[in-house]
């Protein structure tokens, strides 16, 4: 029986129907458990080549490894059950959801398995002594894509190509924040092959940024109604997912707001903001933990610095008395900012940022800005220690102070692909590799080489994943519904996202095309790269939200193509 067992070929699967199901009998029959009197760990649902088997035990032999004793019957399953356990033969592993012993609880427990067709534990999420993520009714999808959420384990294509002929259900989904499976439509893979990837991986100098959305709901880390969860669990679990990719820093995007009901106008604390009105940015305290958690891991953090509008959440007019009064505030607030940062021991500051005004347009109002800034610059070296950015800008160069504390300066790609219908149509990496080359040579062209030896320059490489992103370009937000492109409003009655098709190939072969521009230009030698919008929560398949349409890489293709460029 076991050598049939483990001749069964590998699973994948596909879209959507929802009933409910009670959640006590279901953590009595999906959850393992392991026997210290025995010695038997009983794993339910076991699943080989889109057949349930309804147990598998096994015993830990002399050598402390994992034998078969026996394997149940298989079952008449129409449906792969919620928090069944795969088995991954491209990678030759087993991913179990949870199992309990001795009152706790291990989740996302991966064996592997040996040539000799024994088991040895080889991966271990987390453990927690009470049963987390349990709450809601399950959500059932036919012919879904299934691949293991330990992505040292998810082979390129291959893993992504794999489709179940059963249904999976899958439990609350929009909820679970240590899927042990990542389970999502064969549909959102688009209609284009995923990309070759071609010239990888970049040298070891070359360092690797995750940028992470800017939401932070402690109560509710999944950003979806109903749920709830541990935001700590959850955060050590996307540190341990940095780590995995081979990522070196993570940024974080705490923002804020300005009021301005004053003469005098003042930036407030984002934990102001979330004692007053309900908010989704990063409280001091917690900017402290995960700085904390993230450095214990080996994980740099970098703070950027996101000033959206007015209290009220409207932008003022863009005059030279406005920016003059908000010159005065952000001085007080990044002052203080500087002194929090060094304190807490924050890797990088950035020094400019992303605000109301629209900073890179050069006029009288930016201007007055980046004069400001200039004499500012020097007060906030005295007072933090770490490396210094800012957003790239040819204003820079008019302002000598910025320029000589300036350690690196982040470029958008994203912004400089032009494309014309026919290669929008067939998004050959090549054809757009070519583009972006030739983007990256007209920034570098701006600039002095003695700028270019002495400044850091961090590509941030990134693409949606929804497939009108030519036909509708802009910015789609995702943590809210919205009633259209380049919209921020939320909206209870109309929701444009949900009428937006995802598409996992587009989004992998813009980003593909990206990395390989970056390492075959010439014009730019001193650099990083990054990646933006890194969801939080690792939710797929979200009810009032759409990381899938995101910008965010994680658990999609895209992933495993930056895992694999900064290999080490």
């Amino acid at each position: 029986m076991v050598g049939n067992l483990m001749k069964f070929s590998k699973v994948v699967a596909f879209v959507v129907v929802l009933f409910s199901l009670n959640i006590t009998s279901l953590e009595a029959q999906t959850i393992s458990t392991f026997s210290a009197e025995t010695g038997i760990l009983r794993i339910p649902n076991l699943v080989f080549n889109n057949e349930v088997y309804d147990y598998l035990e096994l015993s830990i032999n002399e050598s402390g490894l994992l034998d078969i004793v026996e394997v149940g019957p298989i079952t008449s399953n129409t449906a792969i059950p919620a928090d069944a356990t795969f088995v991954f033969l491209d990678s030759n592993t087993l991913m179990i959801p949870v199992i309990e012993f001795g009152g706790e609880y291990f989740y996302n427990v991966e064996l592997a398995i040996t040539p000799e067709l024994q088991l040895v534990v080889s991966g271990l999420e987390t453990q927690a002594g009470e049963l987390l993520y349990r709450d809601g009714g399950t959500t059932q999808l036919d012919a879904p894509v299934v691949v293991s959420s330990n992505i040292n384990s998810v082979q390129y294509p291959g893993s992504y190509q794999n489709i179940s002929t059963l249904s999976v259900e899958l439990l609350a989904p929009e909820c679970n924040l240590l899927p042990s499976t990542i389970v999502y439509p064969s549909s959102w893979l688009g209609d284009r092959p995923l990309p070759e990837i071609s010239g990888a991986p970049f040298d070891s100098e070359v360092e690797f940024g995750l940028g992470i959305k800017d939401i932070w709901l402690p109560a509710n880390p999944a950003y979806n109604n109903g749920c709830s969860g541990d935001y700590k669990e959850n955060f050590k679990s996307l540190i341990r997912r940095a780590k995995s990719i081979n990522a070196s820093y993570i940024e974080i995007f705490p923002w804020t707001l300005v009021d301005d009901s004053a003469d005098i106008w003042r930036i407030a604390n984002p934990q102001e903001l979330n004692d007053t009105i309900f908010a989704s940015t990063i409280s001091d305290e917690d900017i402290a933990w995960l700085t904390n958690e993230a450095h214990a891991n080996g994980i740099a953090v970098h703070w950027r610095n996101q000033i959206q509008g007015r209290i009220d959440y409207s932008i003022p007019d863009e005059t030279v008395a406005n920016m003059q009064r908000f010159n005065a505030a952000y001085e007080e607030f990044m002052l203080e900012r500087a002194d929090f940062l060094q304190s807490i021991g924050i890797d990088a500051m950035q020094f400019d940022c992303t605000c109301w005004f629209e900073w890179y347009v050069d006029n009288e109002v930016t201007d007055t800005f980046f004069q400001a800034l200039d004499v500012l610059v020097v007060e906030l070296e005295n007072r933090f220690s770490g490396t210094l950015f800012a957003e790239q800008s040819t204003i820079h160069l008019r302002h000598s102070n910025i320029i000589d504390k300036l350690d690196r300066t982040f470029v958008d790609l994203q912004q400089y692909l032009e494309l014309s219908a026919e290669e929008q149509s067939v998004l050959d990496v090549d054809t757009i590799k070519t583009h972006y080359i030739n983007a990256i040579n007209g920034i570098a062209s701006q600039y002095p080489q003695s700028i270019l030896d002495s400044v850091k320059f961090v590509f941030e490489v990134g693409a949606p994943s929804r497939a009108n992103f030519f036909q509708r370009p802009g910015y789609v937000e995702t943590s809210l519904c919205t009633p259209g492109v380049d919209s921020v409003t939320q909206q209870s009655t109309s929701c444009e996202q949900q009428s937006m098709a995802v598409d996992f190939s587009l989004q992998a072969r813009l980003i593909e095309a990206q990395l390989e521009a970056i390492k075959e230009q010439t014009a730019i030698s001193n650099y990083h790269v990054g990646s933006t919008s890194y969801w939080m929560a690792p939710v797929l398949l979200p009810s009032d939200t759409f990381p899938n349409l995101d910008q965010s890489i994680r658990n999609k293709p895209a992933e495993k193509i930056f895992q694999i460029w900064f290999d080490r």
